[in-house]
């Protein structure tokens, strides 16, 4: 029984960390996309948001 603990734990562990650092990555990259496309949306259309923050 504890053998077969001390083999699925650190294999369990690292499968956690491999997709949680997938995940962190993933969210980085869709926020940084997500700051430049707002970056570039106020660049253009000034007027445009101003708008739709009144409404």
């Amino acid at each position: 029984m504890s053998i077969t603990i001390a083999i699925i734990m650190p294999i369990f562990i690292i499968i956690i960390e491999y997709i949680s650092k997938n995940l962190v990555s993933e969210l980085m990259i869709i926020l940084i996309k997500k700051v430049l496309d707002l970056l570039r949306k106020r660049k253009r259309r000034k007027s445009f948001n101003r708008k739709c923050i009144k409404t």
